[in-house]
């Protein structure tokens, strides 16, 4: 009976490793990710360390691309550059949130690396990360509506979020009723505490307790009212003051 544990337990082991090592152990990360248009995504790395980047493609890096219910969607990467690469993501849904996986890099003596990350699918999208982000491969809520996105989102001192919501042309603000749920997750399923601090015309803060420096964390907003639907809308932020998220192309196309 001991004998059969410590197989599965080897077995186990040997299927997480790789996911596990890969990520704690290299200074690359994805450092841009841009949605261009009609399933064409560019994704360019930093180095944490500030070194100049020495990526050595072997074209045997392998791309993962999941929807946001976790189904995996076609993908292949067409070019490979310095410091970048860019994907090809046939029959992606415009306004839909998309994580991907990228598997086999391989960066000064680190090897198999996997690093991962998520784009919306609206032409113009873009997202900048100054350090390494962990995110979640399924996103249980799309940061962009039919109607309504979040157009800016950035951490604030002593634990405040701000949401910035846009609208289409034409369109009415939101009249929030206080029905309104929101939730923060870590990167370990944890759920953290929060308390909405102010309301105003287009816009949201919370304060949320119990933060790291440094991590990255999930905000959703459920229950939005607008135009007689209850909207659920969310992205990711990092407890850093500096840090800052804006749909670059402003009002969606």
């Amino acid at each position: 009976m001991r004998a059969r544990c410590l197989i599965l337990t080897f077995i186990v082991v040997l299927l997480f490793a790789p996911a596990l090592f890969a990520e704690a152990q290299t200074n690359l990360y994805v450092s841009e990710i841009e949605y261009k248009e009609n399933g064409s995504v560019k994704i360019k790395f930093n180095d944490n360390t500030g070194h100049s980047l020495k990526l050595r493609w072997n074209n045997k890096e392998d791309i993962n691309v999941y929807d946001r219910i976790g189904n995996k969607v076609n993908a292949q990467i067409t070019w490979r550059g310095k410091e970048s690469l860019e994907l090809y993501v046939p029959f992606v849904r415009t306004h839909e949130t998309y994580t991907f996986e990228l598997r086999n890099i391989n960066y000064g003596k680190d090897t198999s690396i996997v690093l991962t990350g998520y784009f919306l699918a609206v032409p113009g999208w873009k997202l900048e990360y100054t350090e390494p982000m962990r995110v979640r491969r399924q996103i249980s809520a799309q940061n962009m509506h039919e109607f309504i996105f979040i157009s800016d989102a950035r951490y604030n001192a002593n634990g405040f979020v701000k949401l910035t919501f846009g609208l289409r042309e034409d369109e009415p603000a939101i009249k929030w009723d206080g029905t309104e749920r929101v939730t923060v997750e870590g990167r370990y399923g944890r759920n953290y505490e929060v308390l909405v601090k102010e309301y105003s015309a287009n816009s949201l803060t919370v304060g949320i307790e119990g933060l790291l420096p440094g991590e990255s964390y999930f905000i959703e907003v459920r229950g939005i009212p607008y135009r007689k639907q209850r909207i659920a809308l969310g992205t990711e932020f990092v407890v850093d003051e500096k840090w800052k998220y804006q749909l670059r192309s402003g009002s969606p196309k």
